[in-house]
């Protein structure tokens, strides 16, 4: 049959893998160790890759954590609403109506840490009674379940040091997911992860930090009122960062008079420099200017949002955040057309309104036309990739602002963001910081899309922790073997597996199992960036990820790994060819999961 060809190929093709692969240890003995040797000064955030919605997934953060084990990695931003959404829908399931501390018919309740905590009790106990929803995308009809939202890898691995980013301005809204968050972000062997405790309850570590995003320009999530709009009224993103703080503290006084396991969870803030209006930016002029006017935006925002120590760590993207629609460009003529035929759709179309005759005309003469939604809707999307990406690169870079804040702010650990392209650039920063975890200042630096484009630039990043660990008073070298990229890829393979296999037992449907495989196989797209047999890999799985329905992940990477050479695969992932000495074709510039670049 089918399935069995599949299968047989699969077995093959992972022999091959492993036949590649050398003979050191392989990589599915390699979590154990991690969790070994994992060491406490990894809280410090010298090196961390930035929250990216359609990236930064569980199975993201997995991978990546096969690269490095100290590197600090972020959620994608998940909406607060979504978060509580989940929860209430958890909540339905486990605790009955009467048994709950507020009514979910009223969408202001507040969600209390006493059913927090016995809602993740009882989820513990039967996590398969949440069963699977991997979300409304790609026809799914599911709404995810809040262990997918919040919930930490299914590894022996562990994420830990991992941090949650949520999105958002409903304080209450903030407040209420971020102890959902902190409870949730925890794991269990019953649950959706297992692996190495560090509690008498079982748990292992969670989030680290909960991380406000303000510094999203998307209109999308501008739309919404969240992001990077949220600088434009620094009291209320105290308002928000207070109500955080709140919630978590609440937890932990809770948790603390029932004897638990539990760690501090801290509220850290992700902003720009400020926000302008895109439509009337003038890039030239800004570019003009010096960091006087930039640094006084951003001191007054940090200033209000840190004043009654609610925050104690940002994370500054060192440049503006550009809000709305950008100025059609005069220099191409197509954009102008489609904007004048835009504008002339516009003046004719008319909505029809109660009281008035169906075959009237509003524009007299000009005949009423129908709105094609789906076009309108791919244009707004078309307008808000471009509008990101441009946010990227018009606006000036200013690092030495965020210097400058250090200096103002000494009690305040700050991470730079934006622009930082390569590994060099991390250990630049990284020199800078000092050996004092305690102290604040610039700590260390985040990037964003060039740890997605070329993963193993950075896989040597566990150096700069263990260089700071050289000193110890016990002498010891905390210096551990290296990984292959077949290693990888192999552990990463057998991961795929036990994903697959997870979900169908929590009995997750054929559509959403489609879905799932889509986001695994995205995951090692850029792993061979820069060494021969890249583009093969890349053309291959681009065509077998066509057929998720019967190929399983482990099948297409598998089948993929096929056309990489030995030399490569037995490659370790520190060494690499760097960014700029790789042809880069821009084509489209995408910023989705499978290209070549992602912009």
């Amino acid at each position: 049959t089918n399935r069995h060809h599949h299968d047989h190929r699969y077995h093959t093709s992972k022999s091959l893998l492993l036949l590649s692969s050398s003979l050191s240890p392989t990589a599915s003995s390699m979590p154990h160790q991690q969790n070994k040797q994992r060491q406490q000064p990894i809280e410090r955030e010298i090196f961390s890759v930035a929250p990216m919605m359609g990236h930064t997934n569980r199975h993201y953060r997995y991978f990546f954590r096969l690269l490095s084990r100290y590197t600090h990695l972020y959620t994608e931003m998940i909406p607060a609403s979504q978060i509580v959404r989940a929860y209430r829908r958890t909540r339905d399931i486990y605790l009955k109506p009467q048994m709950s501390s507020s009514t979910s018919s009223g969408r202001k309740e507040v969600i209390h840490p006493e059913e927090i905590l016995e809602v993740y009790s009882r989820w513990l106990d039967q996590p398969y009674l949440e069963g699977y929803g991997c979300g409304r995308e790609q026809g799914d009809t599911n709404e995810r379940t809040l262990s997918e939202l919040v919930g930490i890898s299914s590894s022996c691995v562990g994420e830990y040091p991992v941090h949650l980013q949520l999105g958002g301005r409903n304080p209450q809204f903030l407040g209420s997911a971020s102890a959902i968050g902190a409870v949730f972000g925890r794991s269990s062997s019953n649950g959706i992860s297992g692996g190495t405790t560090y509690g008498d309850k079982g748990e292992i570590d969670g989030y680290q930090s909960i991380n406000l995003n303000c510094g999203c320009p998307s209109n999308a999530v501008g739309g919404r009122s969240g992001g990077a709009i949220l600088m434009k009224d620094p009291a209320h993103v105290a308002q928000i960062v207070e109500c955080m703080n709140r919630s978590l503290q609440s937890l932990s006084e809770v948790q603390r008079s029932h004897e638990e396991y539990h760690r501090v969870v801290d509220v850290t803030v992700k902003h720009r420099l400020g926000v302008r209006d895109a439509s009337t930016y003038d890039a030239k002029i800004d570019h003009a200017k010096n960091d006087v006017e930039a640094f006084q935006v951003c001191q007054n925002f940090v200033k209000t949002i840190t004043l009654n120590g609610d925050v104690k760590k940002c994370h500054v993207h060192a440049r503006l955040g550009l809000l709305g629609e950008f100025a059609a460009d005069g220099d191409n003529e197509n954009d102008d057309k489609k904007g004048k035929q835009n504008v002339r759709l516009q003046r004719r179309q008319s909505l029809w309104v109660p009281g008035q005759e169906k075959n009237s005309n509003v524009d007299g003469d000009e005949k009423r036309i129908k709105i094609d939604h789906k076009r309108e809707q791919e244009r707004a999307r078309k307008r808000s990739r471009e509008a990101t990406m441009k946010n990227r690169s018009v606006p000036p870079l200013r690092p030495g602002v965020v210097d400058q804040l250090a200096a103002e702010f000494p009690h305040i650990e700050f991470v730079k963001n934006g622009g930082i392209q390569t590994f060099s650039d991390v250990c630049d920063i990284a020199q800078s910081v000092g050996s004092d975890c305690s102290s604040g200042g610039v700590v260390g630096s985040m990037v964003g899309r060039a740890a997605i484009n070329h993963p193993c630039a950075f896989a040597a990043a566990d150096k700069l922790w263990e260089e700071k660990e050289e000193g110890d008073s016990d002498g010891n070298s905390h210096r551990h073997r290296r990984p292959t990229r077949g290693e990888v890829l192999q552990d990463y393979i057998d991961y795929c597996n036990r994903e697959e296999e997870r979900v169908r037992a929590l009995g997750a449907s054929q559509q959403s199992i489609k879905v799932l495989r889509s986001r695994l196989v995205a995951v090692p797209f850029h792993l061979f960036m820069g060494e021969d047999g890249n583009d093969a890999f890349q053309r291959r799985m681009r065509k077998l990820t066509t057929k998720t329905v019967s190929l399983s992940a482990s099948s297409i990477l598998a089948g993929s790994a096929l056309f990489v050479p030995a030399e490569t695969l037995n490659k370790c992932v520190d060494d690499f060819v760097p960014l700029e000495d790789i042809p880069i074709f821009d084509g489209f510039r995408r910023s989705s999961a499978m290209q070549r670049m992602i912009f």
